[in-house]
């Protein structure tokens, strides 16, 4: 009977659909609860991955790798070799005592190399200042848990203690038989810690301060809240099958996943596109991506729609919904007491959830989806070309994904030391302009050559012997000649349209005859122009 009841326990935490009346599980993972005994911080090493260390931050940054093209594994080995010499240098060693567990070295270490470094006066400030308000709960189930933001607090403060401290602390005397280890978990959160990686994308275009440690901490919180989900537990220990700690997956699933990388593209495409041109406002609206909370969906099947039919009311099935979601309702709760909400467009308009965006008419045009996404179904056919094109130009767009993949693999390696690699990557781009057989405004923030065939994948679902094939080629042969009526560099596809038809090579010259020049006008000094 023990057997069967314990077998049944872990059928029970692994149900999507949970029973009534129950939490969903797995339950979060990463969490501040406290021992109400003792009132002891016991998850020092959750701390960590909010915690923003100035010196994990400066210890290395993954974009100057760019000419070295150095692999992952080097990387690492590397990083390990300078944190050991770090660790086991003197000024280190001096700050222990000799006794105590080896394991409180994982998190003490991060404090420890601030309180050494040259931020030291900056980290003091920040701890002084007291644990950093409006941090967005970590449990989404029980937002209302108390327990949970006293622990933050308490947490906070034993980190304050060690770091303020001017006693040794209880911990074992490093060598090179114990160091490795301790450096390895430094590496993973110099590459993968959201504290550590955000504060360095903050660090590339504003000084440091103690609000942007604040916003670091926020945003590596808002990611413990995605980390959090059930969805992102079962994906986690999926994707790793070592028997870790789910903290020390979240930071290998961080430095495999180049959370570094993804950090610098998206504060770039916030500030270049959305005009936040300030760190709370990054913060902000990072945090509420983030943080956006389970959205419920009303959903009708068979059963129902025939008592509508019948006149009947029918019963209301409600779909939670967390990584996909209806283009309907414009909003999505976010942070709790935040008072602000996000809309659909800019969650999906970020790399992370909803990662799936179904709409009717209503986003065809006008509304951008291109940042994250460069794959569009067309579900059904439209009318005529325009519709068509006005579909696609919702992820073809201004510096949209699929014209930074073409940009990055074109220069990639001719990138040199700098601070932000995209705003280097578009300025080399702009020699495009003039080497392009059709130049024109549009290249290369709008229209790029496409390299290695990366190009937006379109997807129409055509029946056999479906009427619906012999209008879409139509409708593809009518849009070529439609972009090349307003000068639209897109070689390959008027090409092919042109092939399509019978025409001699003078008639085709004349069509040149027929765009309509949306070029600027261009002096040259003697009153002629073009």
């Amino acid at each position: 009977e023990k057997s069967i009841s314990e077998k049944e326990k872990i059928q029970d935490k692994r149900l999507y659909f949970h029973p009534p009346k129950k939490k969903r599980s797995p339950i979060p993972q990463l969490t501040f609860k406290i021992d109400s005994n003792d009132q002891e911080a016991k998850q020092m090493k959750t701390f960590l991955l909010v915690y923003p260390s100035l010196f994990l931050a400066g210890f290395f940054d993954p974009s100057k790798n760019l000419q070295r093209n150095l692999s992952l594994g080097q990387i690492k080995a590397e990083l390990i070799v300078k944190l050991k010499e770090k660790l086991l240098s003197h000024e280190i060693q001096e700050s222990v005592t000799g006794d105590g567990k080896l394991d409180d070295w994982n998190w003490m270490a991060p404090m420890l190399l601030d309180k050494t470094s040259d931020h030291k006066r900056l980290i003091k400030l920040w701890f002084e200042k007291g644990h950093p308000q409006g941090i967005t709960d970590l449990d989404s189930e029980t937002p209302n848990d108390n327990s949970e933001n006293s622990g933050r607090n308490i947490h906070f403060n034993k980190a304050k203690e060690v770091f303020l401290s001017e006693c040794q602390f209880p911990l074992p005397n490093l060598d090179d038989s114990n160091v490795e280890p301790i450096a390895k978990v430094l590496a993973d959160l110099v590459l993968g810690s959201p504290s550590a990686c955000s504060l360095r994308t903050f660090l590339k275009t504003f000084d440091s301060s103690i609000e942007l440690l604040d916003h670091s901490y926020h945003i590596a919180s808002a990611f413990l809240t995605l980390y959090n989900k059930p969805e992102s537990i079962a994906i986690l220990r999926l994707f790793c099958s070592e028997k870790n700690d789910y903290w020390e997956l979240c930071l290998k699933y961080g430095v495999d996943g180049n959370l570094q990388a993804m950090l610098d593209e998206y504060f770039y495409l916030l500030k270049d596109s959305e005009n936040l041109s300030g760190a709370r406002e990054i913060m902000e609206f990072v945090t509420d991506v983030l943080s956006v909370r389970t959205v419920t969906m009303e959903a009708e099947g068979y059963d129902e729609f025939r008592k509508k039919l019948e006149g009947q009311k029918p019963k209301i099935n409600s779909l939670r919904a967390h990584f996909a979601i209806d283009f309907g309702s414009q909003k999505f709760n976010t942070a709790k007491g935040a008072g602000r909400s996000i809309n659909v467009r800019q969650a999906f308009n970020s790399p992370f959830r909803p990662f799936v965006l179904a709409t009717t008419s209503v986003g065809q045009e006008g509304l951008d989806f291109h940042f994250y996404c460069k794959k569009i179904f067309h579900w059904n056919l439209p009318s005529n070309p325009i519709d068509f094109e006005q579909r696609e130009g919702r992820i073809n767009r201004y510096k949209g994904l699929i014209i930074r993949q073409n940009l990055s693999a074109k220069y990639k390696d001719q990138i040199r030391d700098t601070t932000i690699p995209w705003e280097e990557i578009f300025k080399l781009a702009e020699c495009e302009k003039k080497a392009s057989p059709f130049p024109c405004d549009l290249i290369p923030f709008w229209h790029t050559e496409p390299h290695d065939n990366l190009k937006i994948e379109r997807f129409v679902p055509l029946y056999p012997y479906s009427r619906d094939i012999e209008r879409y080629h139509q409708l593809i042969k009518v849009l070529a000649f439609y972009r090349l009526t307003f000068g639209q560099p897109r070689q390959d596809e008027l090409i092919e349209a042109l092939d399509a038809i019978d025409l001699e090579s003078e008639d085709k010259a004349k069509l040149k005859q027929l765009m309509i020049e949306l070029s600027p006008v261009v002096f040259h000094g003697n009153n002629e122009f073009q």
